[in-house]
């Protein structure tokens, strides 16, 4: 596998370093987060956007609360706490990989908040699933912002206003630490049903709105022929199985 060394280490707290592989130019970065969560939702849209947008991974951050894990990207092995990034569009994407014990939310997001600080981040928009049984709602998108002008903006796109629930984990760490430091926080959520799969439909529909929003120029659409192929596939399998009980009954009526 492939190794890079890394050139400068942030040692933001006692327990928390936000490793720079790269020199990073990026000034006044707008931030999309996705951390582990319901329907995978959060991490599989911060990776397809990394990987659409050609983005470089520029930095990790290491800390002893984070557990032990590696990612198999191409020929390298990666942590799993990492740092994207496209200087052309002030753009940073913080992904994570690796589930982190609830207790260390906290000191871990300090130590990302601190470094992110020190760049004067503009926004921070984060991406998640949102348990939901209510089926109505897959392929929408439910949002919340600090800025009132940019709730008003989602609600132009269509995005759905968050009434009720909660915010928690990483998170509500970013939101609390947002708060404090004056930076706008926004929250893109896919109601999800089915919470240990990949809500695809809820990826694709988070990433048509910072589209619309960030500007980022994704195309979902080989992901959206996929998922008609997918159902296509499985209405076909569902109409056999009914072919067969109807034959069933017919035989035994």
């Amino acid at each position: 596998m492939g190794a890079r060394w890394p050139r400068r280490e942030h040692k933001l707290s006692n327990t928390v370093k936000v490793i720079e592989e790269e020199t990073i130019e990026i000034e006044e970065p707008t931030v999309i987060t996705g951390f582990p969560g319901p329907g995978f939702v959060g991490e599989t849209t911060a990776m397809l956007i990394s990987d659409a947008l050609r983005m470089r991974v520029l930095g990790h951050i290491e800390s002893e609360l984070i557990p032990p894990m590696f990612v198999v990207m191409g020929t390298d092995m990666r942590p799993p706490f990492r740092i994207h990034g496209n200087e052309d569009r002030d753009l940073l994407v913080v992904v994570d990989n690796q589930p982190i014990p609830m207790e260390h939310h906290r000191t871990v997001i300090r130590g990302l908040m601190d470094w992110l600080v020190q760049r004067n981040v503009k926004e921070i928009v984060t991406t998640d699933g949102l348990p939901m049984p209510d089926e109505t709602l897959e392929g929408s998108v439910v949002g919340f912002s600090t800025d009132q002008m940019k709730l008003a903006e989602l609600g132009r796109l269509g995005v759905l206003p968050l009434t009720s629930g909660a915010v928690t984990g990483m998170n509500a760490a970013f939101l609390e630490l947002c708060q404090r430091k004056g930076v706008t926080f926004t929250g893109l959520l896919a109601p999800t049903r089915r919470i240990s799969a990949t809500n695809w439909r809820g990826v694709t529909s988070i990433v048509e709105v910072l589209n619309s929003t960030v500007g980022l120029d994704v195309d979902v659409s080989s992901i959206l022929r996929g998922m008609e192929q997918v159902a296509a596939a499985a209405e076909r399998a569902a109409g056999k199985k009914r072919g067969i009980f109807d034959i069933f009954k017919r035989r035994t009526g």
